[in-house]
């Protein structure tokens, strides 16, 4: 009878987390290329959207150039494997998501619009959950 109660109790702790509300999930790296210190802030929110906060900053012989992108989007996909982020002037940042891995994408987005002149933004940043540093950067 005991048994029984243990396989019961184990079925009744499977379940109530397969219902479970999905909890946020955090991802943040950094990482310096070419002079270019890049930075990702993105929360991923109860499996509904996204709020992402992507920093550059480069270095150049007048100083530091500074950008910032910040935004919210919704997941396109039920499997979460794509999320858009909406930006000014109708841009976008497209995240492609592979497990615990998070692709930006900013190659298409108008850097004119979050950056000075002498500023840069990577065209694809990836990231992994729980790791402080990104996994890769390509820049512009």
């Amino acid at each position: 009878m005991r048994g029984v109660n243990i396989i019961a109790t184990i079925i009744a702790l499977l379940v109530q987390d397969a219902f479970a509300t999905p909890k946020d999930e955090k991802f943040h790296c950094s990482i310096e290329k070419d002079g270019v210190m890049h930075e990702v802030f993105v929360t991923i929110k109860n499996g509904d959207g996204a709020i992402l906060d992507y920093r550059s900053l480069t270095k150049t012989e007048a100083g530091k150039n500074n950008c910032r992108l910040q935004g919210m989007g919704a997941v396109r996909s039920a499997m979460w494997r794509t999320i858009a982020i909406p930006l000014q002037d109708e841009d976008v940042v497209t995240i492609f998501r592979c497990g615990d891995l998070l692709t930006l994408h900013l190659k298409i987005t108008k850097r004119w619009n979050y950056c000075g002149h002498a500023s840069e933004i990577a065209e694809n940043i990836t990231v992994r959950r729980e790791w402080s540093a990104c996994v890769s950067v390509d820049e512009n």
